[in-house]
């Protein structure tokens, strides 16, 4: 990993985490000096490249695999530190908010289960799951109500697992809805970023994806494909000079 990723997770940590400093950056291994130094270094922008935190660090060249390997467990205890990150600081709004609280439960949930820790672990996934519903988080959702309906059919518990099923079933058909809505409005993206024209192909192209967007919204009106919708149909009405609409 290049010096500038690890200094953009550096910088989200370092914001957000306790009064700006890390809550944890010791890993208990054998040279976490050099460890803690380019962690430090990182959140103080002290380097413009590799070899600049390179020759700060060890005084001398290196060949590429020592510093490397530092770069790497530097990477893992950042990426660590995003997961202690405080909501009500790093977010603004609650659609934000909500998803990192989802994937939060999510992660925890799945982790939980692994170890065996099943009632604290459905315990994390239903608030994932019941979150994940209410904000459209779709692909987030179907991850926590697949592992919700194995984890009753090994209770035995039919109910719930008819239950988990329906709702497996109304969501998924919800992302599919999502993915055709979002894949309409990038092929769109792409014709612009390749040419400027307003030719006839292209307002073809964009009446046909508005109006077929308009059908998605009716069946499955959620955040994303009414925002594609929205998007699609301001392209459409500017292609043809209709500001009104």
């Amino acid at each position: 990993m290049s010096l500038k990723n690890l200094q953009e997770i550096s910088s989200l940590v370092t914001d957000f985490t306790k009064k700006g400093r890390f809550l944890k950056v010791s890993d208990g291994k054998t040279d976490s000096a050099k460890y803690l130094q380019l962690i430090t270094g990182l959140a103080q922008k002290r380097w413009a490249s590799d070899e600049e935190a390179s020759q700060d660090l060890y005084g001398k060249e290196l060949g590429d695999k020592t510093f490397e390997m530092l770069k790497s467990r530097a990477k893992d205890q950042l990426v660590n530190m995003i997961f202690q990150l405080d909501t009500e600081k790093s977010f603004k709004s609650s659609y934000d908010k909500a998803y990192y609280s989802v994937c939060k439960n999510l992660m925890s949930g799945a982790i939980l289960l692994l170890r065996n820790r099943r009632n604290s672990a459905k315990t994390q996934l239903i608030a994932a799951e019941k979150t994940a519903e209410e904000f459209h988080f779709f692909d987030l959702q179907l991850t926590a109500l697949r592992l919700l309906r194995s984890f009753v059919s090994f209770e035995g518990n039919r109910r719930a697992f008819e239950n988990y099923n329906q709702k497996i079933q109304i969501a998924f058909e919800k992302l599919k809805a999502e993915f055709r809505a979002e894949e309409l409005d990038r092929q769109l993206v792409l014709q612009i970023v390749g040419s400027l024209e307003n030719n006839e192909s292209w307002q073809d192209q964009v009446r046909q994806s508005y109006f077929e967007l308009q059908e998605i919204v009716k069946n499955f009106d959620t955040y994303t494909t009414r925002t594609n919708m929205y998007r699609v149909g301001l392209r459409y009405y500017d292609s043809i000079n209709d500001y009104r609409n």
